[in-house]
């Protein structure tokens, strides 16, 4: 993207409460779609959003 962080630089999570894992199984669309998009950041799939 910009910067080069998507596929250009080490990532790390902290997965230290359960944020992530409530997004993956939220039932409202736009706490899902944060979800989404880091899953999409994560495998280089992401397309900035406007």
């Amino acid at each position: 993207m910009d910067h080069g962080y998507m596929k250009d630089a080490f990532k790390a999570y902290y997965q230290g409460n359960a944020a992530l894992l409530d997004s993956a199984r939220s039932k409202d669309p736009g706490v899902r779609q944060l979800y989404d998009w880091m899953y999409q950041f994560i495998k280089g799939t992401y397309e900035k959003q406007l």
